[in-house]
């Protein structure tokens, strides 16, 4: 499992792909959805966290692509109601979901059961990457100094490799001029005179 440092980075690789962010004004409310959508996976901390055993769910159902489709449904349906981007906005929340997945199952799981269900609910079989590029967070004796230092080493790892991307990202985007498709259509028949 990576932290959250490192899904959230993958939040604003995705906010830097699809928003023009280096022209215009941030659009703080699509960015705080972009975060919230990378992260979310993780909610199946919450009933561990209450039972005393924070990893207990971990790593199940909400860890698949089954999950990250009925999350862009969703956000299709509650966006449909007040946006006409709802499309746009679901396919771009639900690839950020499934973003958090591809991190996770490229980082190292020493905690059986090993990997994720991606496949639910066509397959319980859990599925991990055979060669882990990011480094486990742990969760056990989660404030002795250890710990500490294995998970700030996990987080530096993750900032090293994701911020590049970032930086790439961000820099391809600058370069690239995002217009008003309805503009477009105006101006490319603007010539032509209309009866």
């Amino acid at each position: 499992m990576a932290s959250p440092v490192g899904h959230t980075l993958a939040a604003l690789i995705g906010y830097a792909a699809t928003v023009n962010c280096w022209k215009s004004k941030p659009e703080y409310g699509t960015l705080a959805m972009y975060v919230l959508a990378a992260n979310l996976p993780d909610i199946d901390f919450l009933p561990g966290i209450f039972l005393g055993d924070p990893g207990r769910f971990h790593h199940g159902v909400t860890h698949s692509i089954g999950a990250a489709i009925l999350f862009g449904v969703i956000v299709w349906i509650v966006q449909r109601i007040r946006t006409q981007r709802a499309v746009y906005m679901a396919m771009a929340l639900s690839a950020l979901y499934g973003s958090h997945l591809l991190i996770d199952w490229m980082t190292a799981d020493y905690r059986p059961p090993f990997g994720s269900p991606l496949l639910w609910p066509f397959s319980m079989e859990r599925y991990h990457f055979p060669v882990s590029i990011f480094i486990n967070i742990e969760r056990k004796a989660f404030l002795s100094l250890p710990t500490i230092l294995h998970n700030l080493y996990a987080m530096v790892i993750e900032i090293s490799l994701l911020t590049p991307i970032l930086a790439g990202v961000g820099y391809i985007a600058s370069r690239t001029r995002f217009t008003n498709p309805q503009k477009i259509k105006t101006e490319k028949f603007s010539h032509i005179p209309f009866k």
